[in-house]
């Protein structure tokens, strides 16, 4: 089955710690997870991007517990955006995707 739901998370990493937030990304244990595929990019500027596709929202949601204790672990090297939050997320319908 094709995943069907892409969520996107923007890291912002505190200074000088971009490198540790990429290795605590890369090297996180996803074996219990229900996403399918991930894709870790970096920006510009210390901003990193995780990519993760998913079969439902439903999943998702079943990862989230466990997401929000990982995103704990790694607190010290993210900076706090304006509002207050460590990341901003996004998660929507795949509307089109291929590979050449």
């Amino acid at each position: 089955m094709v995943a069907l739901i892409q969520s996107c998370v923007k890291f912002q990493a505190n200074p000088a710690c971009e490198d540790n937030l990429i290795d605590a990304i890369k090297s996180r244990d996803r074996s219990q997870q229900k996403c399918k595929s991930w894709t870790v990019m970096s920006l510009n500027d210390g901003i990193v991007m995780v990519l993760l596709s998913y079969d439902s929202i439903e999943d998702i949601l079943a990862d989230q517990e466990k997401s929000l204790a990982w995103l704990d672990t790694v607190d010290h090297l993210i900076e706090k955006l304006p509002d207050g939050s460590r990341t901003k997320a996004y998660s929507g319908i795949i509307v089109d995707q291929g590979i050449q």
